[in-house]
């Protein structure tokens, strides 16, 4: 016997699953090539929760990553956008607009070795976005 939950979860499942496949069929028949990239997007946690909301309003599933590193050793973000290839530039264009470039003081002397020292109390650029484009050889949403 199943409770209304599961009954609810199983119409659900299966809805999603049909219009992911009408979704690519009706892609299919404007011409598109379904070709898939993997874009790797690596932001500011300031500026991760409009970024998101704009690629999701745009229709553009993204998975969010919590990440530390860079020259200040700051919490990032990094986003994986499984895209279409015909669609990058539109995110891209999402990702330029809500990722904001400012200067950051950078007041601790961080030293990673004798040949390397990041000074003291020096203005540096911070933000923006480092993006990755890779080819995907293979899609399945399961």
């Amino acid at each position: 016997k199943l409770g209304v939950g599961k009954v609810y979860t199983r119409i659900l499942n299966t809805s999603c699953k049909l219009y992911v496949l009408l979704y690519h069929l009706l892609y299919l028949m404007k011409g598109g090539t379904n070709a898939m990239k993997l874009i790797l997007a690596i932001i500011r946690n300031e500026d991760s929760v409009e970024t998101l909301s704009a690629l999701m309003h745009a229709g553009i599933f993204v998975t969010k990553l919590s990440t530390t590193g860079g020259f200040l050793m700051v919490g990032n973000t990094t986003l994986l956008i499984g895209i279409e290839e015909e669609r990058v530039d539109e995110a891209l264009d999402t990702l330029r607009l809500h990722c904001s470039k400012h200067e950051h003081e950078n007041l601790g002397r961080l030293n990673y070795g004798d040949d390397f020292d990041a000074g003291d109390g020096e203005q540096v650029i911070v933000g923006g976005a480092t993006v990755f484009i890779l080819n995907v050889d293979r899609f399945e949403k399961l």
